[in-house]
């Protein structure tokens, strides 16, 4: 598997574990890059992973906040606007050159939602009360 498909897959099980996100933001407007002819609005899975990102970038992210948001919220509010102003989303963009995947945004919205799915279905590994013999 590529580096940007371990970065996807990282993205999702994070993601959904955490149930929060991070990206960039200078006074309300949040970070739009261009990618090939599309508008990609990069999101990371750790507020370490998008520092890293400032790290090697830092004159391009002056006056750029990392920004929390809650998994709630971007499934709910966040994914739905980018769809409307045509925007995909970036996962964790990795290393100098923040190489990674950028995907339409219902097809993020299906893949987290099957993570969270799949760690709800999951048993736990904590010991049940009253299991004792």
């Amino acid at each position: 598997m590529s580096n940007a498909g371990l970065q996807w897959t990282k993205f999702r099980e994070e993601v959904a574990a955490s149930k929060v996100l991070y990206t960039f933001a200078d006074r309300g407007d949040w970070l739009v890059f261009p990618v090939r002819g599309q508008g990609v609005m990069p999101f990371w899975s750790s507020r370490s992973r998008a520092q890293r990102i400032r790290d090697y970038h830092p004159d391009n992210f002056k006056g750029w906040e990392i920004i929390e948001i809650k998994l709630d919220h971007f499934l709910g509010k966040v994914l739905p606007g980018m769809k409307k102003d045509g925007l995909h989303v970036g996962s964790n963009w990795a290393g100098k050159r923040m190489v990674g995947y950028d995907h339409p945004p219902d097809e993020v919205a299906d893949a987290l939602q099957a993570m969270l799915q799949l760690l709800a279905d999951k048993p736990s590994k904590e010991p049940r009360r009253g299991a004792r013999k």
